[in-house]
């Protein structure tokens, strides 16, 4: 077993000790998952930057997609709003996205969908950050 001994004050301000144990088997067992977690998204996001520029120009790609959006009617915002959460964890430019939002569905129309979507997508990259990444941005 690993065990501490740790402390804290109460509201008394007066000095609480206790011991704190953790069987290293079981921290070993759930350090593995995680890493193994860690692994598995990393080859995900690797995978699709790879499938995104193997198929043709990012050009080629994103007239693909505003083409796509605009068939799609009311629909089109909430798949612009979808396409910025992976492009925030990417950490690619949203200019292009948000150029052709606001083109395709007027300026108030493009910005409340491209603020939704970047709103979701930092959120997304904050969990990622605060969980599944945490031991990479300590280190």
């Amino acid at each position: 077993e690993f065990c501490t001994v740790r402390s804290r004050h109460d509201t008394h301000h007066r000095n609480i000790w206790w011991v704190s144990c953790l069987d290293r088997t079981l921290r070993k067992d759930t350090m593995r998952k995680a890493n193994l977690i860690r692994l598995l998204v990393l080859i995900t996001l690797i995978g699709g930057v790879v499938a995104v520029f193997s198929t043709g120009s990012v050009t080629d790609q994103l007239h693909r997609f505003l083409s796509w959006v605009q068939d799609l009617g009311a629909w089109g915002l909430v798949a612009i709003a979808a396409a910025y959460t992976p492009q925030c964890l990417l950490f690619l430019p949203g200019s292009p996205l948000s150029l052709g939002a606001g083109f395709l569905f007027g300026v108030v129309r493009g910005v409340i969908a491209v603020s939704i979507g970047s709103t979701i997508g930092a959120s997304a990259a904050f969990l990622a950050g605060r969980t599944l990444l945490r031991s990479w941005i300590e280190d």
